[in-house]
């Protein structure tokens, strides 16, 4: 008996560390742009896409929701596929730029852009990744057709 628990205990570790490894390597989220504010209008603008502006706040209790709408399977494909965006605290220097020029006054905040720079839509408050991903299709649509 002793022997039959103990293979029971070891399979059931195993498929624990199985899936808590696939859950890592499969769920990396959504891959935010890595360079300025400048630079990713200027990268939209040349390849015609719409995008978006995360600004966030580390102290931020409803931006963790944010958070993890981004961290979705679903948002992180469509945004990594082509609805590039950036992820700005909202307290930095780029961050303050950014949330004085579109009149951002609270976080989570976010702006979607069409690739021209205008502003089809800003969100103040925390958003599901169902709604997440429903405005980046509906924005990356709107810039289609323009």
């Amino acid at each position: 008996m002793i022997g039959l628990k103990n293979l029971k205990m070891k399979k059931l570790i195993f498929l624990t560390a199985f899936v808590a490894t696939a859950t890592l390597v499969f769920a990396q989220g959504t891959k935010f742009y890595q360079g300025t504010f400048v630079q990713l209008q200027a990268n939209a603008s040349k390849n015609n896409l719409a995008y978006y502006v995360y600004l966030f706040s580390e102290d931020c209790i409803t931006c963790a929701n944010t958070d993890t709408a981004f961290q979705h399977a679903g948002v992180a494909e469509f945004a990594n596929k082509g609805f590039p965006g950036m992820k700005v605290a909202f307290n930095s220097l780029e961050g303050s730029k950014i949330a004085q020029q579109f009149a951002i006054t609270k976080v989570p905040a976010l702006i979607f852009l069409g690739s021209s720079g205008s502003v089809f839509k800003k969100v103040e408050s925390s958003v599901d990744h169902k709604d997440l991903l429903g405005l980046m299709q509906r924005y990356a649509a709107a810039n289609e057709m323009k």
